[in-house]
């Protein structure tokens, strides 16, 4: 498995690879934000305000 994703990482652009990881780093942190563990108590967020957090996050660092 592992040699098929290498093989399709080679083939891929710059453009493509960065995009591609900014694209999973987002994914990634989507995700983490959604586990109601890393939220306060009593504090609920959107969807939409998740992903505009998770592409902050990412976008900044």
């Amino acid at each position: 498995m592992w040699g098929k994703v290498r093989d399709w990482m080679e083939k891929m652009s710059p453009a493509q690879a960065i995009s591609s990881y900014y694209l999973l780093a987002v994914t990634v942190s989507i995700l983490l934000f959604s586990i109601p563990a890393v939220r306060k108590p009593g504090v609920e967020l959107s969807f939409i305000d998740t992903v505009f957090t998770a592409v902050s996050v990412v976008s900044d660092t």
